[in-house]
């Protein structure tokens, strides 16, 4: 579970600044905030051996992740499908 943890960790953290970059500041906040309260539960997970609140917290927060991963894929895929057929109109005029 940690290595996948500290993979993934890496993979978002890549993902964040990228979608930082591009100027989706309030979506790689939330996501860089969700990332970082699920790092901390699950050190305290670790360090107190698994209390009931930490570990209840750290599966929401799991939850909220995928939420925010999810809509984060909607609205790229909606931006991607208007840029595409943007450019269907551009090339058939």
């Amino acid at each position: 579970h940690r290595v996948v943890a500290f993979i993934l960790l890496a993979v978002f953290s890549v993902f964040i600044a990228l979608l930082f970059r591009c100027g989706a500041r309030g979506e790689s906040m939330g996501l860089a905030v969700f990332m970082l309260l699920q790092l901390i539960l699950g050190i305290i997970n670790v360090i107190y051996q698994l209390p009931v609140w930490s570990a209840v917290m750290h599966n929401a927060v799991a939850a909220l992740l995928v939420i925010n991963i999810s809509v984060l894929g909607v609205k790229l895929g909606a931006v991607n499908n208007k840029t595409a057929a943007a450019e269907r109109k551009l090339s058939s005029a």
